[in-house]
């Protein structure tokens, strides 16, 4: 019986999912290799926060050098000796979750070193992974001066950031390494701003910005003249719980002629500051104003501006009058009530 060549296995392995995988990873280390690869790439999308993901960190550990390991065997009964790896796991991660691991640790053993370990898995991911596309972590997490680190994120297209600490050596690792950051989501609790502005200004094809604003955090001018100059941004959301009184006006908005999508979620009319000078988006395919709606008549101006190109309306349902269902059936505007 003739064998597959490997690169039909290849084409096979990427639509496969996780059992298939895990079978072929013992069929010939060929096969492996490249099962084991495409399992890692994103190990973390796959895992189930109660089971794999202890499975994850233990094979996690036994990847550590030598000293390191021996630690965690000799201090924690719970974590079984295991023979060498068949593989460097790390090394083939391209997303990086640190919100997750966090959590495996934490589900593993409350008992354990949390920062320690955290510490020593990061500096071999950073020492390991030759380029990075995917990382979500919060400023205070410390691995962006670690060795290897510049090298790992140089290419990182994604970032979701949380945090409620601000850490300016954080940014300022992050906006010497990173140059190609394509989607930005940021949820914040601090007024972070400045440091946030140089990092977007570092970036040369932002396309999706997402924007957390949490209660009492206030967007400074900075941030708003730092986006504005990203004229690739086709994906805005600006999702704000705080004071109306900080929320930015809106008017910055006009100036991304790319815009596909747009999504502001606000407690009120009154947040929509500036919603009224957005005029003509000759791409623009979405609009989600899910939570509540700007003043009737901005709101009316902008669905006949732009009808020719809009699809989609995302609104809260008891939001919906009849000249905006009118409006839209007659622009073929298709309504989504959330």
């Amino acid at each position: 019986m003739p064998r597959l060549n490997l690169d039909c296995v290849l084409e096979i392995l990427e639509c496969s999912d996780h059992n298939t995988l895990y079978k072929f990873s013992f069929i010939n280390r060929d096969y492996s290799k490249e099962a084991v690869r495409i399992l890692w790439r994103d190990v973390w999308i796959r895992a189930d926060l109660n089971n794999d993901l202890s499975n994850i960190l233990i094979t996690l550990i036994a990847c550590l050098p030598d000293d390191s390991k021996e630690y965690f065997y000799e201090k924690y009964n719970e974590i079984s000796k295991t023979k060498s790896p068949w593989h460097k796991y790390a090394s083939y991660c391209k997303v990086l979750n640190i919100r997750i691991i966090k959590q495996a640790i934490k589900n593993f053993e409350k008992e354990f070193d949390n920062g320690y370990l955290l510490s020593e898995l990061l500096k071999m991911f950073m020492n390991e992974v030759g380029s990075l596309k995917s990382l979500e972590c919060s400023n205070e997490d410390q691995f962006s001066s670690y060795p290897g680190a510049k090298h790992c994120l140089k290419n990182l297209s994604e970032l979701k950031l949380y945090g409620t600490v601000i850490n300016q050596e954080f940014f300022k690792q992050l906006s010497k390494s990173c140059r190609n950051i394509k989607t930005l989501d940021v949820n914040f609790f601090e007024n972070i701003y400045n440091d946030l502005a140089e990092l977007i200004s570092k970036q040369e094809n932002l396309t999706c910005v997402k924007l957390f604003q949490n209660y009492g955090c206030i967007v400074e001018t900075v941030l708003i003249q730092a986006l504005s100059k990203q004229t690739t941004i086709e994906i805005l959301e600006i999702n704000s719980s705080s004071n109306n009184d900080y929320v930015p006006n809106l008017s910055f908005i006009k100036k991304f002629k790319n815009l596909r999508e747009l999504c502001l979620y606000f407690s009120s009319k009154k947040a929509f500051k500036g919603f009224d000078e957005l005029q003509v988006f000759r791409q623009l395919k979405v609009l989600k104003v899910p939570s509540s709606l700007p003043e009737n008549n901005d709101l009316i101006k902008f669905l006949n501006t732009n009808g020719n190109t809009l699809e989609e309306l995302h609104i809260a349902k008891d939001e919906v009058d009849s000249e905006i269902s009118k409006i839209c059936s007659d622009q073929s505007i298709r309504i989504i009530k959330s």
